[in-house]
């Protein structure tokens, strides 16, 4: 599943009060998409054409997501992406201090990476991704594919996509 966190999502199976349940089945779930799960990953059609493109553009490209390193990793190597991304960044991309939300992770992104937010375009699902984008001035567009729910925003608000394509297009034009 893309979208919340793994904690956001199992809280909403299993109830947010059952902490030992909440446990149990994050245990389970990780054991299970770490080893095999994470193989079964498809991927949204016109995306690898598009990653593709944007890096034979010179696009530099940096994932940042709400998911765990390990099977991060494993699903960016399954589908031969390795090269197209600078870096990847994960909610526990540091173990001693991961990072508490996506404001925090985009803030270090870019402190670490030396990035110019004037010149960097961040891409996601989710509103929390737009709040996220903002607050580290960072232009951002929604795709209107996912797990995200962007039904309730105002999509004149904020910059929307619905195909890989459209997006393609939104970000070489961000670029000139």
């Amino acid at each position: 599943m893309i979208g919340p966190p793994l904690s956001e999502t199992v809280k909403k199976l299993v109830g947010e009060h059952n902490s030992m349940g909440i446990d149990l089945v994050m245990q389970n779930f990780k054991k299970y998409y770490d080893s095999k799960g994470c193989k079964s990953s498809k991927v949204y059609p016109g995306v690898n054409n598009m990653l593709n493109l944007l890096f034979s553009k010179g696009v530099t490209l940096y994932l940042a997501t709400n998911k765990r390193f390990l099977p991060t990793q494993k699903i960016i190597e399954l589908l031969g992406w390795s090269q197209i991304f600078k870096s990847i960044y994960a909610i526990d991309k540091y173990v001693d201090r991961p990072f508490a939300n996506k404001t925090e992770m985009l803030s270090k992104l870019l402190n670490l990476e030396l990035i110019d937010p004037s010149d960097t375009v961040y891409i996601g699902d989710r509103m929390e991704d737009f709040e996220a984008a903002h607050s580290n001035n960072l232009a951002a567009i929604l795709v209107q594919w996912g797990y995200g729910d962007l039904g309730s925003i105002d999509k004149k608000l904020m910059q929307t996509v619905s195909s890989a394509d459209e997006l393609t297009a939104e970000i070489m034009d961000f670029r000139k």
